[in-house]
This record gives structure tokens, sequence and C-alpha cells, in this order.
């Protein structure tokens, strides 16, 4: 160092953190281009949700997406009905309401439905 030239030493990151550095900003990078996916796929969720929504209204039903998307999802994971067995035959009985029974109800829009 010169004499007068205190105070006015560069320093220059070393290669380590260089590194480092690059590695934040595409970590950074990669981060946001996983959040525009997750905003595009929630969007494209929603207006599914809403068109069935709009659906739904249209043809006369009364019910909730997601309770209705989740009867779907059932139905089709479902194994065959099982065998039914006499009320003495076990300790726990199981009583069913089913929806819609009565005219009234299906001009509600009530979806087809079974209660435990």
């Amino acid at each position: 160092r010169q004499p007068g030239e205190r105070g006015k030493i560069k320093m220059q990151p070393s290669k380590k953190k260089q590194g480092a550095k690059r590695n934040t900003v595409q970590t950074i990078s990669k981060m946001t281009q996983q959040r525009i996916e997750r905003r595009d796929r929630n969007n494209k969720i929603r207006q599914a949700k809403l068109q069935r929504q709009i659906d739904n209204q249209a043809n006369g039903f009364n019910c909730d997406i997601d309770i209705q998307e989740a009867i779907e999802a059932h139905r089709q994971t479902e194994d065959s009905p099982k065998e039914h067995s006499a009320p003495h035959d076990s300790k726990i009985n199981v009583y069913v309401r089913k929806r819609p029974m009565f005219v009234s109800e299906l001009e509600g829009g009530e979806i087809d439905s079974m209660t435990c």
C-alpha cells in the first residue's frame, strides 16, 4: 500500500462465496418458477370447479362441488358391494340415509348420496 491509500483496499469475494451466491440465485429462480407453476395449476382447478358449479346449477343440482367430487372419487375406487349380514350377527349396526329419496328432494337439486 502506498501512504494515503488507507481504507481504499478493494476486497475480492472468494470463489467459494461467488459459488454460494450463484447457488442462491439459482434456488430463488427455481422457487419462483415452481410458484408460477403451482399458481397456474391452482387456477385451472378453480376454473374447473367454477365450470362444474355452473353446470350443476344449469342442471338443477344444489350441492357442494367438493363433496360431489369426493363422492365420485370414492365410487370409482369402491370394491364390489359386500354381502349383508343379519343385525344380530354383529355388535355394531350402521344405519344409512339415502338422498334424494322423495320428489321434493329431487326438485331441490340434491345429489345422489348416502350418509351413515
